[in-house]
């Protein structure tokens, strides 16, 4: 089982004052200066709740705990040029035939005619 991290979201370590109406988290700033723990490539949740904490029940007009928001995070692949890209995984052309609807539905009409001729032809041996 993975361990659960906890990193402070925003620029005062996750203490977010009551009257904030946004947050602006910088990735970028964070990876940089903590070096030591970088954040891993994953799907992450975010979690928000008052002074209360974690876990506190319902109450009218004060914030309830949220984990909906999921995110993932990614460091992204140095710019290629179109002229040098090349595609490992790709062997030709055919795939975009094989894939289209009306190859689809030609092989599917030349089969059914073949098997429907075949039964004719049987039919009338006998």
């Amino acid at each position: 089982m993975r361990q659960r991290k906890h990193l402070p979201v925003g620029p005062t370590d996750g203490v977010i004052p009551g009257d904030a109406t946004s947050v602006l988290w910088d990735l970028w700033a964070y990876q940089t200066a903590h070096s030591n723990l970088p954040l891993a490539e994953e799907t992450y949740v975010l979690h928000i709740w008052d002074d209360r904490g974690p876990g506190a029940a319902r109450q009218p007009g004060l914030l309830s705990e949220n984990s909906a928001l999921k995110f993932a995070l990614y460091s992204p692949q140095p710019y290629t040029p179109l002229e040098s890209w090349t595609c490992p995984s790709c062997n030709g052309a055919i795939s975009d035939y094989v894939a289209h609807p009306a190859f689809i539905s030609l092989s599917v009409t030349l089969v059914i005619m073949l098997l429907s001729g075949y039964s004719l032809i049987r039919q009338a041996l006998r």
